[in-house]
């Protein structure tokens, strides 16, 4: 807003010189009274910088693989916000929905924190199920660790390694004696019913995250009390085993959380703003598999969904939709935190990274592998967090969105480089915006 002050000021100005002089070769000249009115009018512009708003949407994985990569996340989340809360003062909302989008629940915003089913302690690491293989680990982790794999593939045809080594226990102290990260407990043979050796440390829940967190709101504001609290309350969504959370379908539930015309329009009314930001975030391990309205998967392509292209929405009527929730197309923004190669000198984000011809080979390779029978537990890239498969629909989004998208690699150890990325280009996207207008 412009503030004008006009201040109007008479001067009233009687100047009377009489100067007596004679001389004869001058004439006498007279000085005259000089009188007037006069205006002046002083405007005073306000500067102060417009307060940014931003509608940030994260999408959370929420299948039974996720629960590192879910403590990652909460655990670097002020290495995102803080961009926010002080380098520019935004006005912002921020809400979470699981890429779980069938069923009921699809799309709805998370209020409660979610459980982990199984959170167990292993490494994917190169050894074979037997005395050798469990001498590896145990040299490589100490007592107690075990080479275990599923199925008969120890490597995968794309070179990956199928085993890894993982902590078996006999009773919770067992767990709890060797980490310190959290409260472990055992599943053991006896929990499964089962002679065959399944033990795992796995890590409890942490259910105090939620304490003193009021989320009955749906999403979270500058003006929320200990934001960090309440991002990590409602971004431990949990992981399930049940098949249908296993299809993740990341685009489909951002479309079923932002659409005011869909079975979530009241929330997504109540969270949009029409002059604001908005960015979608996506956080998964697997492939989009958003499948068109009126499609089944059968149980066979539900082992790799990722690949039935005829049953997939395809990525580009996300785009469309996405960026139609904006008057203006270059208020929208999306990041994605997703499965990709991993080459030492290189960077997802950076420009000519889909045209390295060491990425192009780790992506065909996974891609063949992927398809192949029995290898459909191939995976493109792998950290302390798990593995991860090429997030090729993720990808494409991000791709199409051009310098309006950003791209990190989920196997990254620590999650914070990649949040402080995704923060600086939200805000840069904004501060342009900003400075290009007239």
């Amino acid at each position: 807003m412009n503030a004008k002050r006009v201040l109007t000021t008479l001067l009233w100005l009687f100047l009377l010189l009489s100067l007596g002089f004679q001389s004869g070769a001058c004439n006498n000249v007279p000085v005259k009274a000089i009188s007037g009115t006069f205006s002046v009018q002083n405007e005073v512009t306000d500067r102060r910088p417009e307060i940014p708003k931003i509608d940030i949407l994260w999408v959370i994985d929420n299948s039974n693989s996720m629960c590192e990569e879910q403590i990652n996340l909460t655990k670097n989340f002020e290495a995102f916000i803080k961009g926010f809360t002080e380098t520019i003062q935004a006005d912002f909302r921020i809400a979470v929905v699981t890429t779980h989008a069938t069923g009921v629940d699809g799309g709805k915003f998370q209020v409660t924190q979610g459980q982990y089913e199984t959170c167990s302690r292993q490494y994917t690491f190169d050894c074979t199920k037997d005395t050798a293989g469990d001498a590896l680990c145990e040299a490589q982790f100490g007592p107690g660790w075990k080479c275990s794999y599923a199925g008969s593939i120890q490597k995968y045809s794309n070179g990956k390694v199928n085993s890894t080594c993982i902590r078996r226990c006999g009773d919770d102290q067992t767990c709890n004696a060797e980490f310190s990260d959290g409260q472990y407990f055992c599943l053991n043979k006896a929990t499964f019913n089962t002679p065959t050796d399944f033990s795992s440390c796995n890590l409890v829940t942490d259910t105090t995250k939620c304490d003193g967190v009021d989320a009955s709101l749906g999403f979270i504001t500058n003006n929320t009390p200990d934001i960090k609290k309440a991002f990590e309350c409602i971004a431990t969504v949990g992981t399930t085993s049940d098949s249908d959370a296993q299809l993740e379908m990341g685009l489909l539930a951002a479309k079923l959380a932002l659409d005011k015309n869909g079975k979530n329009g009241t929330q997504a009314t109540n969270f949009l703003r029409d002059d604001a930001f908005l960015a979608i975030i996506m956080v998964s391990d697997e492939d989009d598999c958003s499948i068109k309205e009126g499609e089944k998967f059968t149980e066979d392509e539900l082992r790799h969904c990722g690949f039935v292209n005829e049953k997939l929405e395809q990525v580009g009527e996300f785009v469309k939709f996405f960026k139609r929730l904006k008057k203006d197309p270059g208020k929208v923004i999306v990041a994605t935190i997703a499965g990709e190669a991993k080459i030492d000198g290189t960077n997802p984000s950076d420009p000519g990274f889909n045209l390295d011809p060491r990425v192009i080979q780790e992506r065909d390779a996974y891609l063949t592998t992927k398809q192949m029978p029995n290898e459909e537990g191939a995976y493109i890239c792998v950290s302390d967090n798990g593995r991860a498969d090429f997030g090729r629909r993720y990808r494409e989004l991000v791709d199409k969105f051009g310098s309006n998208g950003v791209f990190a690699n989920i196997c990254d150890n620590d999650f914070g480089p990649a949040l402080q990325l995704i923060a600086k280009k939200i805000i840069d996207i904004f501060a342009g915006s900003c400075l290009s207008r007239p």
